[in-house]
């Protein structure tokens, strides 16, 4: 919490400093341009404040709701993304659940899939970019899934995407991967859970389910 303070403080300067040299621009030359430049400070800036809540709150999270937990990697994640992806983001909450015990291990691979989905719509232009996000209870198990239109995964890396160190991100062909071996890790030690992927009609489903 206290480093992440020191870091949001360091940040606000510059970007207040760059908001201030863009009026000048804007009221010198009337180049209505350059005020593209004020949003976006303006978005980095909201974006460091809700990384510093995020932090700030980890201290007093037991028993904290898996859809909040979400709201707050999508707060975060968002504000980068609109810029130029506006995506659209749909969270379906079928049974409210409660996570016992710390989310940090959980937001961080919620930022992983996100991330993934939002890169893999960058790359391969994805029009009308959608995210669906389902809360659920089954059979005893709670289920997270996080799918998107981003046209899947090719066959053949769809086994692969879990290993360390895996990403298909060269410049011929687009995967996902970053992140994901650690994301299972989590998934699986912290959570004593299950992270699942599979191809769906449009894109690709990542399955979470613990008890």
């Amino acid at each position: 919490g206290r480093l992440m303070s020191m870091v949001a403080h360091q940040w606000r300067q510059p970007l207040s400093l760059i908001n201030s040299i863009t009026s000048n621009i804007y009221h010198t030359t009337n180049n209505k341009d350059v005020l593209q430049i004020e949003d976006i400070t303006h978005e980095l800036s909201k974006s460091i404040s809700n990384i510093h809540k995020f932090y700030a709150n980890e201290h007093n999270i037991k028993g904290k709701d898996i859809k909040n937990i979400i709201q707050e990697c999508i707060d975060i994640l968002l504000p980068i993304a609109l810029t130029k992806l506006r995506p659209k983001i749909i969270i379906n909450e079928t049974n409210k659940i409660v996570l016992e015990g710390h989310s940090s291990g959980l937001q961080q691979v919620i930022v992983t899939l996100i991330s993934n989905s939002l890169e893999i719509f960058k790359q391969r232009s994805i029009l009308n970019p959608t995210i669906t996000i389902s809360i659920y209870k089954k059979d005893n198990f709670n289920y997270i899934e996080i799918g998107d239109n981003g046209k899947g995964i090719d066959s053949i890396n769809i086994n692969k995407i879990f290993e360390t160190g895996f990403s298909t991100s060269d410049s011929s062909k687009h995967e996902r991967g970053f992140g994901l071996s650690i994301a299972k890790d989590i998934i699986e030690n912290n959570l004593k859970g299950k992270l699942n992927v599979q191809n769906t009609s449009n894109g690709v489903n990542f399955t979470i389910k613990y008890k």
